[in-house]
């Protein structure tokens, strides 16, 4: 899919664990890693070695981002290692993709307003507090903008995502 371009992708897993404490953690990790508090008593933001950040929230859940597939399985695989070596917890094996964002590109002006009113899909458009118009499609959530810009958000593979832009790109004829 031309002017397809996959942006960033959220994975997330559990530790086998009821609750972590964050305090403990932080302290014991400061010294070798960066650490830094994320929300001041619910989680941490970890930065292992070649790996991107990290999210470790106080319910032993964690979130890992990056801008392709194969690296947020690598590092969620990095992560697990950690958790097992340095904090004694052991990960289960529940790790997966919850949210893709991609952007793509019509080349085209659109009128907002007009899609807004037209479309078949639940939408909304309120110009005085955000330029685009929301299109809530079967996987994602398609933030329109007039320049013929899109954002794609929420979908949890790359094929829904590219999916619901090709639905709407049919819808509107483009």
């Amino acid at each position: 899919m031309e002017n397809y371009q996959l942006s960033n992708i959220v994975g997330n897993g559990n530790l086998k664990i009821d609750r972590l404490d964050l305090d403990t953690i932080e302290k014991d990790l400061k010294k070798d890693y960066y650490v830094e508090r994320e929300y001041p008593t619910k989680a941490i933001k970890l930065h292992l070695p070649n790996t991107n950040y990290i999210t470790i929230h106080k319910s032993g859940s964690y979130i890992i981002r990056a801008n392709n597939k194969d690296k947020l399985f690598k590092d969620n695989e990095t992560f697990k290692k950690f958790s097992k070596n340095s904090l004694k917890i052991e990960p289960e094996n529940n790790f997966k993709i919850c949210n893709i964002t991609a952007n793509y590109n019509f080349n085209k002006k659109l009128r907002l307003d007009k899609i807004n009113q037209n479309i078949k899909y639940k939408s909304s458009y309120e110009p005085e507090q955000f330029s685009c118009v929301n299109i809530y499609l079967d996987n994602s959530t398609i933030l329109l903008y007039n320049s013929g810009k899109l954002v794609s958000v929420g979908s949890s593979t790359i094929q829904e995502s590219k999916k619901d832009i090709k639905k709407l790109k049919k819808e509107l004829k483009l």
